[in-house]
């Protein structure tokens, strides 16, 4: 007899305020890249670099230059990505200021360049319409075309116009700010929801699973109940199981 372990994603609750939903999606999906990015000390030595100087520059004279970019708003959505070359030369600063702090919490270049695909991909996703790895379940829920879309993101465009000049570092920030809007607008916001599911929800089956003994359950499923498209070609006969 197969044992089963069902893990649980319990019922959505009520959205907090936005400000604070926006926050948390921040922390809790680039929570390495929010936490060097609040520390004081490391955004002055990020900063001092030239170049960092220079890419903030330049990424204020990229936004500059979206105003009547077409077709919006996707064009205006490319824009707030992080450029090949941000990457690049972000990663090199961060590589040194890791050096600089041997034994020290600090943000990584590997993370960053992690961090920054997601960014790109986010944006990609859920602000040009861009099939993502699983489009039955995971795409844009927002018509990229539409009036309501399109008056959001030239909102958000206007705001960052009308903020004093930045520094190096709101190349970092506003563009996790962008994507945490983008999830929160097409109501993809578990993240900030159901925050450490396997210390609540999930914490006894978990618990259950740690205590089993797994030789004794050679075909064993683990079950995850969940809401997704019907795809035939998904069910296998469960002799092929045997």
């Amino acid at each position: 007899m197969a044992a089963e372990i069902l893990a649980f994603s319990p019922p959505r609750q009520s959205p907090p305020a936005s400000d604070h939903l926006i926050a948390t999606l921040q922390q809790r999906i680039f929570h390495n890249l929010m936490r060097a990015s609040s520390d004081s000390d490391w955004r002055k030595n990020f900063a001092a670099d030239p170049k960092m100087i220079a890419a903030g520059l330049n990424r204020i004279a990229r936004i500059k230059g979206l105003v009547g970019c077409t077709p919006a708003p996707s064009c205006i959505v490319e824009g707030w990505k992080i450029t090949p070359e941000e990457r690049s030369s972000i990663g090199e600063r961060l590589r040194v200021l890791a050096a600089g702090r041997p034994g020290r919490n600090s943000y990584q270049t590997d993370q960053w360049y992690r961090d920054a695909d997601a960014l790109n991909y986010i944006l990609s996703v859920y602000g040009e319409g861009t099939p993502p790895h699983y489009p039955q379940i995971d795409s844009m829920s927002l018509k990229p075309a539409s009036r309501d879309f399109g008056n959001l993101v030239a909102g958000l465009q206007a705001q960052e116009l009308q903020a004093p000049s930045p520094d190096p570092v709101s190349i970092l920030s506003a563009a996790s700010r962008y994507a945490a809007i983008l999830l929160d607008a097409n109501e993809r916001v578990d993240a900030a929801q159901f925050p450490d599911l396997w210390k609540t929800w999930n914490a006894r089956a978990l618990d259950y699973a740690r205590h089993l003994s797994w030789h004794h359950y050679p075909y064993t499923a683990i079950i995850v109940p969940g809401e997704g498209p019907e795809a035939a070609q998904t069910w296998r006969d469960r002799r092929t199981l045997d």
